[in-house]
């Protein structure tokens, strides 16, 4: 690997010493160690997957007789773990920055879930934003942001438990010394604790439960593997005869979308699907 076309970004020695680095290249270069397709399911999954031992990082830098360079090589991995300690700290507050700017008009309401919306219906919601409240005027104590929202801290990343965070030790050399446990330092940063989660909830799923739940909406839901135990839990707490009723955009969705309700115990005969 030729340590000149490493791509890291650049650092910025500040007034009193520090080392900070400009936050679009930061930005630009966790999405690109993610491989970030623009599908959010897929961005938060690649959260728990994200390992600086693949592909050209894999190997060390070379002397130029051809052989490896230990000693330039730690370098370029120090230089690694800095970078990657510093999007892993900044990345939630990037990302809470980035909710802060959505504006949420009333042109965006959109008269089918007008229709669907009433204000005692109960909502579970992982938007962050407050859409149902400012746009369909749904009360808060019926709306659960179960991944929380503004002002609040907001919660993103993959579902790996913490023994399955594994990092790629195996025929590492002392030049990669400490680049594994920054990863795994990182890997456990964006961890979605679910079942503490689900605890810290439970009022709520208790809630649905009496609530004599007669059908279930589901919008914009990517039934991502993540975020299903979430469904199960709304599952358990509903009569086994209620008809769920999910939108979707395309034939694969729908077909992935079936597949994954027949499977978390949904008759068939109950389940409705719409295109939008």
């Amino acid at each position: 690997m030729k340590e000149e076309n490493n791509n890291l970004p650049e650092a910025i020695f500040g007034r009193k010493g520090g080392i900070t680095y400009d936050e679009k290249e930061l930005t630009e270069y966790m999405l690109n160690l993610l491989n970030h397709t623009g599908e959010w399911n897929k961005f938060e999954s690649n959260l728990g997957e994200i390992d600086f031992f693949y592909d050209d990082y894999s190997e060390p830098v070379f002397d130029k007789e051809g052989d490896p360079d230990i000693s330039k090589t730690m370098i370029l991995n120090e230089s690694k773990s800095s970078v990657y300690s510093e999007l892993c700290y900044n990345l939630k507050s990037l990302f809470k920055e980035w909710i802060q700017k959505i504006r949420i008009l009333k042109r965006y309401r959109q008269e089918y879930f007008e229709n669907k919306f009433k204000k005692n219906n109960l909502f579970f919601t992982f938007n962050y934003t407050k859409t149902l409240e400012k746009l369909y005027n749904i009360p808060l104590e019926n709306i659960l942001h179960i991944h929380g929202t503004l002002p609040k801290d907001l919660i993103f990343g993959h579902n790996l438990k913490l023994e399955d965070i594994e990092i790629e030790s195996k025929n590492i050399g002392i030049e990669y010394s400490g680049l594994e446990h920054v990863i795994y330092d990182c890997k456990n940063i964006f961890r979605k604790k679910i079942d503490e989660i689900i605890k810290k909830y439970e009022f709520f799923f208790d809630k649905i439960q009496k609530y004599n739940v007669e059908k279930v909406y589901i919008y914009g839901f990517s039934f991502s593997e993540i975020d299903l135990p979430y469904l199960s839990e709304i599952i358990k707490n509903t009569p086994n005869n209620i008809v769920w009723e999910i939108t979707f955009h395309n034939k694969n969705d729908k077909e992935i979308f079936f597949k994954k309700l027949r499977r978390l115990g949904i008759k068939k005969k109950n389940i409705k699907l719409l295109q939008l």
